[in-house]
């Protein structure tokens, strides 16, 4: 489930990798967080 949510996600312009390996997942101390961001694609 959540590598469809990774896919669509970067359909809408989420990115993993911006510049060397940072990223919009790469903001999040929470990992709570980070899994809603992940499912809904929104912060």
């Amino acid at each position: 489930m959540l590598l469809d949510c990774l896919e669509r996600n970067e359909k809408n312009g989420v990115v993993y990798h911006r510049e060397g390996v940072m990223g919009d997942y790469d903001d999040f101390d929470d990992v709570e967080k980070l899994i809603q961001f992940i499912k809904d694609g929104k912060r």
